[in-house]
């Protein structure tokens, strides 16, 4: 199976999970009131790959002569990376416009960061044995979920904890090895927070390091999400039943979830384990090992703010506000903002690298400070956009009201406009109650402002991705604007100023203050001529 459909997804859903909302164990995610939505949504988009209409923009044959969803696409070019975008704009507008954040194309990509060069997570790793060949199993297990065509979700953040304290972590129940013995390792703890682990068919397991990390917290590895020793403790559902989808137009088409997952002394058979104890070794890859899901995340920001755009003039037309020039100012902004997403997203391709094992990578720079970008402006921009609707964002009539004797009639005569119906009118500001005032709404921004990472940690990782050595190059320009030179003459004048003012030169480098390596593509950029030498392309 390559392409499974959404009835093949649904039925593996049946299997006995044990999950945990508000107080309840659900019996089966497929039929229960609070899952049942956003399992149907998952199934539609396994679906979506079958529709003749889909073939070309949603699939590739790869070079076995396989069909399979370009969400497995192993991108080797500028061209795969594109078709890649081009894909996720369809799926993610595809639900509600942009309306859920983590379905199966966003996550599958995390596999890339092990595949692409094997070799260290099994030379590294602590006390393993020599007959086990982590390397052979993280490729195998790539394709067997690829094969399969399964959804992975990564559990690599942990539950938050006082970090007051670094040696709270020993006393904290963080996932840990308990036991290895021979058919494997075997684990004790919590994980967490993830999105949609719920609904998804395997865990890939892993670290962000944080202080008070030990080496028997560092397992990658790989568990089914159905392991009967495996809880998942979800967050109280925002769903709401698909028959309110006038009122509540998103939150009808489910929730996807977030929780967290209790392992309870669960066995992982050593040819599921790609690594163990290498506390750094592991902190070099939480980042690197989200690279694909992160250049999703800026697609999915594109896609909710052509959205705002679209809903902002729609509103704009309803009122009879279009020409008023605040309101012009205002949707100036969102088309500024939707069009400067897409150009980080564009250069973040343009000025992609390719790993010595063959990995095209969009640039990180361009897609990380795109995702800035966004979470710097979507709050201000979201309030222009509900001002917009002034009252009518917090009252407008159901689709009862509509239907009163007498007064329904009165309704549809105050609500009519001249570009939209009555009932259209108040489609349209449901839908935005619904997508930037309601409970679900809330968890949207707090999901946008959190996924993968707050907005001071993106620059702060960013930044080390730059060489900022007052002697590299990206200082070239603006030492020779003010007449400083190179860097060796640079030193050059201040080792002889020191020695003259103070007879020594102990204190001043002798040797100038490049780069030193730091600085580069080191040849695998696309074009050389695009991108400064000192993005650290190769993540240095």
């Amino acid at each position: 199976m390559t392409m499974r459909t959404g009835s093949e997804y649904l039925e593996n859903l049946r299997d006995g999970r044990n999950v945990i909302i508000d107080g309840e164990r659900i019996e089966d995610v497929t039929t229960h009131p609070l899952t049942c939505g956003y399992a149907a949504q998952a199934a539609r988009f396994y679906d979506l790959h079958h529709e003749p209409e889909n073939q070309d923009s949603l699939t590739f044959v790869d070079e076995n002569g396989t069909r399979r969803p370009i969400g497995w696409l192993y991108p080797r070019n500028q061209h795969d990376l594109e078709r890649r975008r081009d894909y996720a704009n369809q799926v993610i507008r595809s639900f509600g416009g942009g309306a859920f954040g983590r379905l199966p194309q966003s996550n599958n990509g995390n596999w890339y960061a092990l595949v692409d060069d094997t070799a260290p997570w099994a030379e590294l790793s602590k006390d393993t044995p020599a007959t086990v060949d982590l390397a052979r199993n993280i490729v195998a297990d790539f394709e067997a979920n690829r094969d399969a065509d399964l959804w992975t979700v990564p559990l690599l953040n942990d539950v938050q904890r006082d970090r007051s304290d670094p040696e709270a972590a020993a006393r904290n129940p963080m996932l840990r090895v308990k036991e290895r013995n021979d058919e494997g390792i075997v684990v004790e703890g919590w994980k967490g927070v993830s999105t949609s682990v719920i609904f998804a068919d395997t865990i890939l397991l892993g670290n962000i390091v944080k202080p008070g990390t030990e080496p028997e917290h560092i397992i990658w590895a790989s568990v089914p999400v159905n392991h009967p020793k495996v809880t998942h403790v979800g967050r109280r559902s925002n769903a709401t039943p698909a028959e309110s989808a006038f009122e509540r137009p998103l939150s009808s088409l489910g929730d996807e979830l977030d929780s967290m997952t209790y392992f309870d002394d669960v066995l992982i058979p050593w040819e599921h384990v790609y690594h163990l104890g290498n506390v750094d070794h592991s902190r070099l890859y939480a980042q690197r090992t989200f690279d694909f899901e992160h250049a999703d995340t800026l697609h999915h920001m594109i896609v909710n703010a052509e959205l705002m755009t679209g809903l902002a003039v729609l509103i704009a037309q309803s009122t009879g506000t279009a020409q008023h020039p605040v309101v012009g100012s205002d949707l100036a902004d969102l088309v500024r903002f939707h069009e400067t997403l897409r150009a980080f997203s564009i250069a973040s391709e343009a000025t992609a690298f390719v790993t010595p094992r063959g990995l095209c990578k969009p640039n990180n720079i361009f897609y990380d400070f795109g995702r800035a970008h966004y979470l710097e402006n979507v709050g201000r921009l979201t309030e222009k956009l509900v001002e917009m609707c002034g009252r009518s964002a917090v009252l407008s009539p159901s689709a009862k009201d509509f239907e009163v004797p007498g007064i329904g009639t009165r309704l549809l005569e105050m609500f009519h406009g001249t570009t939209l119906s009555a009932h259209d009118k108040v489609r349209l500001f449901k839908f935005v109650q619904d997508r930037f005032l309601s409970d679900w709404a809330g968890r949207f921004r707090s999901f946008e402002r959190f996924q993968g990472t707050p907005l001071f940690l993106i620059k702060l990782l960013t930044m080390q991705r730059i060489s900022t050595d007052p002697g590299g190059s990206i200082t070239e320009l603006a030492r020779e604007a003010v007449g400083l030179g190179t860097s060796d003459e640079m030193t050059a004048r201040a080792v002889a100023e020191r020695k003259e003012l103070f007879g020594s030169v102990t204190s001043v480098a002798t040797e100038p203050a490049r780069a030193r390596g730091a600085d580069a593509n080191q040849g695998f950029s696309l074009d050389d001529k695009d991108q400064p030498d000192y993005i650290k392309t190769q993540d240095a």
